[in-house]
């Protein structure tokens, strides 16, 4: 089962706060919106998710949240933290709330071996963070990492700009910001791409340029909260202090391109 989870589109949601505290319903509200979009996973408390900012009882109550509005659709709990027992103890919880899969971010405030990091056992997928912009060598640097990794272990890209690319390089997942947020459009590439439909899936993402636009310019989490702001999805304010919202100019920007791209 693992395999068909970090497979294809998994949507990487919001953790929206209202007053410094977890805003529980706008959150049920993300995760059923999900559900009936299609989805094929939903990947919580990720980087997206905010979960460096959440207390861990604040992790628990927001996992148990996930899982109890997913219906049918699997969802991956991210358990990612400094210390070992920090992150068995999120482990254990993320299971007892039915997590399908774990998101395991190696925090640190040291420096890593590339060697730890991959001995890691357990591993079903990694997350890349892109390739390169040419068809052929997309394909050659996603091979390559194929030919180092086991069979089992499958290929995932992070950074919504390279998922037409990636999926139609070889890539098995794309692990999606704006999936998380507008569905959508992520969607319409991830079933191009899987068709073998490369240039569509291309197009469908090249129209979306103005929004990786905004996301290399002031981070993909603001501008999705942003978004999601204006779409009237979460509260306003719904970042966790003291991670900073648009300013006004850039949030009219982001609106702008919501209403050029006929994004909802």
């Amino acid at each position: 089962m693992i395999n068909d989870i970090v497979r294809v589109l998994s949507a990487f949601p919001l953790t929206p706060f209202h007053d410094d505290q977890v805003d529980q319903g706008a959150f049920a509200r993300l995760i059923e919106r999900l559900v009936s979009s299609g989805v094929d996973s939903i990947t919580e408390l990720g980087s997206t998710g905010s979960y460096a900012y959440l207390d861990a009882d604040e992790r628990v109550r927001v996992a148990q949240l996930a899982v109890h509005h997913s219906g049918p659709t699997p969802v991956v709990i991210g358990v990612g933290d400094l210390r070992t027992s920090h992150v068995l103890a999120h482990v254990e919880s993320a299971g007892q709330a039915g997590a399908a899969g774990l998101l395991l971010a190696p925090v640190t405030c040291q420096a890593l071996t590339a060697d730890g990091i991959a001995q890691l056992p357990g591993i079903a997928s990694i997350k890349i963070p892109g390739v390169p912009t040419d068809p052929s060598e997309a394909a050659e640097h996603v091979a390559a990492i194929r030919a180092a990794i086991p069979e089992h272990v499958t290929i995932g890209v992070s950074g919504d700009a390279f998922g037409a690319t990636c999926l139609s390089a070889g890539c098995d997942a794309w692990y999606s910001v704006i999936a998380g947020t507008l569905p959508g459009p992520a969607i319409a590439i991830t079933r191009a791409a899987r068709a073998g439909r490369a240039t569509a899936a291309t197009e469908e993402s090249e129209w979306l340029t103005p929004l990786w636009t905004l996301f290399a310019e002031f981070g993909s989490l603001r501008v999705t909260a942003a978004i999601a702001e204006h779409l009237g999805l979460v509260r306003s304010r719904s970042l966790p202090l003291p991670i900073q919202a648009l300013a006004n100019d850039e949030r009219d920007r982001a609106a702008r391109v919501v209403l050029h791209l006929g994004l909802a």
